[in-house]
């Protein structure tokens, strides 16, 4: 199980990922954010007057490494 926090900006797209699980190799994080940045879609946050806000999100999911 993998879990990390996103911040998604005010258009929808994830600009920053950071990995809350550790693992001991170097490439783990890059390999993470990487799936969640390109494959996570998300509707921005909105303010009660509908504004448009960044916001973060903390997704928790299996990550399977292919052999």
């Amino acid at each position: 199980m993998v879990e990390a926090r996103l911040l998604v900006d005010a258009s929808g797209k994830v600009t920053k990922c950071t990995s809350l699980t550790h693992v001991d190799a170097p490439a783990f994080e890059k390999a993470v954010c990487g799936a969640f940045s390109t494959r996570a879609k998300f509707a921005p946050a909105e303010l009660a007057d509908g504004t448009k806000v960044p916001s973060y999100y903390t997704i928790t999911t299996r990550f399977v490494v292919p052999r």
